[in-house]
């Protein structure tokens, strides 16, 4: 809301897009209290973005990890 950007609902290109808005937004800064807030800001995004990443990541793992565990013991 902050960045009036509209959510796409593509993690990656949603991210892109707020990166470069907030790298956008730091160059623009006029005072260093600006620049610290989007900085900390982006710090948050990624932070949120690579915690996405890794649940998604863990998830699909186990997924796959049940599915083969279930054809085992279906004996497939």
């Amino acid at each position: 809301n902050t960045l009036n950007l509209t959510i796409t609902g593509d993690l990656d290109k949603d991210y892109e897009t707020t990166i470069d808005k907030l790298d956008y937004e730091i160059y623009m800064a006029y005072t260093d209290e600006e620049k610290a807030y989007y900085e900390a800001l982006k710090d948050q995004v990624e932070e949120d973005y690579n915690s996405s990443k890794e649940n998604s990541i863990s998830y699909f793992s186990g997924m796959s990890q049940l599915s083969s565990m279930n054809r085992f013991m279906l004996g497939i």
